[in-house]
């Protein structure tokens, strides 16, 4: 990431702005995940219910402390084997997490990005951050910059368009982990089961 952009967009997102940037998988709306103002931001700009809480990215262990506090042997192998990378996590929410970022049940959807530019402006600007997709709700997640809605792009403040691109892959595999420490997927993505059977035991979601 060039100097002058990195310096834009954490300064963007350290100001309660909120921004289009890749990752990868595909290109995110997001922002400061720990800030409700940000939130209701992004649902404003996709026209996303409130009840819908929004996946979150980190880009280093001090802004995944500040989403969760769990770290159970398990948890840590899953890191391990997987991150950074596309795989993301149901965990257990603190409890200075807004609503907007976890569901009913109090946990949040997270991943370490092993892009550059979404893990940098997560770790430069210190909090996690939200990683919905860069479309408006309803709408097929585009995989390339010229692929989002010009009406969306009109909403956002900041757009990263500079290399490296978001990677225009399928969005990230969530997985759920079970007390019996084996997995269950709740979404299928670009780390597939089989990849995931090498390591856990892989159960079917109820």
């Amino acid at each position: 990431m060039s100097s002058f952009a990195q310096k834009l967009c954490v300064k963007a997102i350290e100001n309660g702005e909120i921004l289009i940037y890749p990752t990868e998988t595909l290109y995110a709306v997001g922002g400061n995940a720990l800030s409700e103002d940000v939130i209701a931001k992004v649902q404003l700009a996709k026209n996303r219910p409130a009840d819908k809480a929004f996946p979150l990215i980190v880009g280093n262990i001090a802004t995944l402390k500040k989403v969760t506090e769990l770290e159970s042997s398990f948890f840590l192998k899953l890191r391990e084997y997987f991150w950074p990378g596309p795989l993301s996590i149901a965990v257990p929410c603190k409890e200075n997490i807004p609503r907007g970022v976890q569901d009913a049940d109090g946990y949040c959807i997270v991943r370490w990005s092993s892009h550059p530019v979404a893990a940098e402006l997560s770790a430069l600007s210190g909090c996690p951050l939200i990683a919905s997709s860069a479309n408006l709700s309803g709408e097929v997640a585009p995989k390339k910059l010229e692929e989002i809605n010009p009406f969306l792009r009109e909403k956002i403040p900041y757009i990263y368009g500079d290399a490296p691109y978001a990677y225009g892959d399928n969005p990230s595999t969530i997985i759920r982990m079970n007390l019996d420490e084996s997995i269950s997927i709740l979404r299928q993505g670009p780390i597939d089961e089989k990849m995931l059977q090498k390591h856990f035991t892989v159960r079917e979601s109820s």
